[in-house]
């Protein structure tokens, strides 16, 4: 007997090479291949495919985005092949488009998916038709044993087996799939329905018993093919453009003629040279040209245990340099969707609340439609049992758990999609009902509240340029704010900062070493430079060479502009703020903050998580806004971690908003959207629990077709996209709109 892998038509999917677009990452143990998926087209498919690994071994997780019919498939190589699981996606009803076309070309013609739908919808529409005009005779009261009265009723039985082996197929591959995989989906009522008109037609047919409900099932086929085909056409025109470019332009340090240039990720191409310092990601594939460091792939792998990288070596995109910086070549350009793929991955094991409720919802589903259909059948058999059929046909169509489980997508997923509009870039769904319960704020001060770009520094006019210059090139290795700030202010004097370092090390909110020609450097708080807290100024950053103490340079830090209406407009709430300086700017600060704020000053990046946990403990809901850097464990811990970025790749994994800069007194805003966004949740389940009862009701009673059904099914669908996109809108532009 031969393999089934044999007949695999997959097969070509293993070769690296060959889909390379397909495979984002590729490891002895882990690999993450991204596949379109045309046929999802419901909650139900979704919570199918992900829950998919808990049956197939060697596949370690899925994740469907919804609006873009796409999943992201993380799997152990060696224990399955891509192919593998390609050729038993489609077994399931969910066959992946394969196309090698590019966008562009995808653009001008239609996917071999769309041709088969159309090839479907085309076979049932002309069915339908015919089979209206051959019931002519029947809805004029021919004798029903009439010869052509026999003859069209034949010819009707015929053209029903076309129509059901053709136009019915997703419905029943779809079914089937679910029932495989031990769960249920709403083509399983429609295939049931389909199965019922189809067996109850020919029995009435070829016994002579009547003429059946063959233009039912025609027309019913052909409602429900034209409300998909429609519905994905809607679904494909409401993209939550969720890639980091939509909402606001990250970029990359890009070397050019010797110079630094920061340049929008978008614009990064083949052979670009990066510089990448210590906490950034590295956002594209590429080589290291310059730098001995390590990378932590956790982002991708889930491995903590950084690796060491040399000269020559590979380098993934999504990968975080933990050691000194490096110089990097472009090898593949930036696939900004495989990017946010890692980031927007829940990595707590957390499903978002309303998610879980339309999930226990739609599990049950299917179990009342199909005992209301069993009840309903049992009394109309005493009432008309002409009618059973049609009755329950009726039923198993008009119900539809899509409008229910649409609801949490689409309301939350445009609240996403206008978040980021409005300068901040939300990890996931889960995010936005967390923020819409946030009730006590942290934030952190250096590159948070403050500034992060060039500052004025006050540094020892006696420093030689040597001094100045390693100082800079140490600091050149960090994305610490400061450390940022002390370069940029460093090529404004034309200080040399492309010193070779050796042995970099830094400790996350304490400072930096490293070797520069055979010295060693150290540039930090006074504490890391051994010096007593209560003498430095504010904000000063100590320097040492080869254990003695130099001095200190002080940057002439500014708040952001707006800071204090936006902290203000939190002030109802509690709030605090957690700072690793000394207590010397204490006043500037209090001018930005209300007098209630809780302010406490040389906190360590350990001390910061242990305050946010004890807030919890006390029941408050907490955000942390940090830098990003040396607030990894508060964020982390935090109920919403929301990071302040600038320009660079510098956002941590733990973060769940990226939250553009000059953003940050509108935070108050994001929060009252989110809250929007919750309630449009609630109003669309309301919308969708009341089209089913209703629908229900008269299809009981015996009210509806099954053809008015399919009409209605997908337009209830469509009606909590319709409003939960326009809802948000409004919100949007009404919470924007004020000062």
């Amino acid at each position: 007997m031969k393999n089934a892998q044999d007949h695999n038509p997959y097969l070509a999917l293993d070769d690296v090479s060959l889909y390379a677009h397909v495979y984002k990452h590729v490891s002895e143990h882990t690999a993450v291949a991204e596949l379109i998926l045309p046929t999802v087209h419901c909650a139900s498919c979704v919570r199918t495919l992900e829950t998919w690994p808990s049956l197939q071994k060697g596949l370690i997780d899925v994740k469907i985005d919804f609006s873009q019919q796409r999943g992201t498939f993380r799997f152990d190589p060696s224990e399955v092949k891509l192919s593998t699981l390609a050729h038993l996606l489609e077994g399931m009803g969910f066959p992946p488009d394969m196309s090698l076309a590019s966008a562009e070309t995808a653009a001008k013609g239609r996917s071999p998916h769309e041709r088969k739908a159309l090839r479907q919808l085309a076979v049932a529409g002309f069915v339908s038709g015919n089979t209206m005009l051959f019931a002519l005779p029947e809805y004029f009261g021919l004798s029903p044993q009439d010869d052509l009265s026999l003859f069209i009723r034949g010819i009707t039985a015929l053209l029903s087996i076309p129509l059901v082996l053709v136009s019915s197929e997703p419905f029943f591959v779809s079914a089937w799939g679910a029932l495989k995989n031990r769960t249920t989906n709403m083509d399983v009522p429609i295939a049931l329905g389909i199965v019922a008109l189809f067996v109850k037609s020919h029995f009435d047919v070829w016994t002579g018993y009547g003429p059946g409900y063959f233009d039912s099932l025609a027309g019913l086929l052909f409602f429900l093919l034209i409300g998909r085909w429609f519905q994905s056409r809607t679904f494909s025109a409401l993209h939550f453009e969720r890639d980091y470019k939509s909402f606001f332009p990250f970029s990359a340090w890009v070397i050019e003629n010797g110079k630094e240039v920061a340049k929008p990720l978008e614009s990064l191409q083949k052979g670009n040279l990066l510089r990448v310092r210590h906490g950034e990601l590295i956002p594209v594939d590429g080589k290291v040209i310059e730098g001995i460091s390590a990378i932590d792939t956790a982002f991708i792998t889930g491995e903590s245990q950084p690796e060491d990288v040399f000269v020559g070596d590979d380098v993934p995109a999504g990968a975080k340099v933990a050691g000194g910086a490096l110089t990097i070549e472009v090898t593949r350009a930036l696939d900004q969707r495989y990017l946010t793929s890692l980031w927007s991955e829940d990595t707590d094991g957390h499903r978002p609340i309303w998610t879980a409720l339309t999930d226990r919802l739609g599990r049950s589903f299917t179990g009342v439609v199909l005992g209301l259909s069993a009840v309903s059948a049992l009394v109309w058999a005493f009432i008309d049992p002409s009618r059973i059929v049609l009755v329950v046909t009726s039923i198993l169509i008009v119900a539809c758990p899509c409008a229910l489980a649409l609801s949490v997508p689409f309301s939350l997923g445009n609240t996403v999609r206008w978040l980021g509009r409005h300068g901040a870039f939300v990890k996931s769904t889960l995010t936005v009902e967390r923020l819409a319960k946030v009730n006590a704020w942290i934030f952190d001060k250096t590159g948070t509240l403050t500034v992060s770009g060039v500052h004025d520094w006050d540094i020892p006019r006696e420093w030689h340029a040597e001094t100045t210059n390693a100082l800079v090139s140490l600091a050149n290795q960090s994305a610490h704010p400061l450390s940022r700030s002390l370069v940029h202010f460093g090529e404004l004097h034309q200080w040399k900062h492309s010193l070779k370092v050796q042995e970099f090390q830094e400790e996350l909110g304490r400072g930096l070493q490293g070797l520069i020609e055979k010295k060693k450097y150290t540039l930090g708080s006074p504490s890391f430079c051994q010096q007593n807290m209560d003498e430095a100024p504010a904000h000063a950053l100590g320097a040492m060479v080869d254990g003695q103490f130099l001095g200190y340079m002080v940057p002439k830090g500014s708040f952001r502009e707006g800071l204090a209406q936006g902290m203000q407009q939190l002030s109802p709430a509690p709030l605090a703020v957690l700072t690793g300086d000394s207590a010397g700017e204490e006043d500037a600060l209090r001018q930005h903050v209300s007098e209630k704020a809780d302010i406490r000053f040389r906190q360590k990046p350990e001390e910061k998580k242990v305050f946010v946990a004890n807030w919890q403990s006390k029941g408050y809901t907490v955000a942390m806004v940090g830098d990003g850097l040396n607030d990894a464990g508060a964020l982390s811990q935090s109920d919403v971690g929301i990071t302040v970025a600038e320009d660079a790749m510098h956002f941590a994994p733990a973060c769940d908003i990226l939250l553009r800069a000059n953003a940050l007194p509108s935070l108050h805003k994001h929060q009252l959207l989110a809250q929007a966004g919750v309630r449009a949740v609630r109003l669309s389940m309301i919308m969708s629990l009341a089209y089913n009862i209703t629908g229900l009701t008269w299809a009981v009673r015996g009210a509806l077709t099954p053809e008015v059904s399919a009409i209605l099914m997908p337009i209830s669908s469509l009606s909590v996209v319709a409003f939960t996109t326009l809802y948000t809108r409004r919100a949007a532009a009404k919470i924007f709109a004020k000062p």
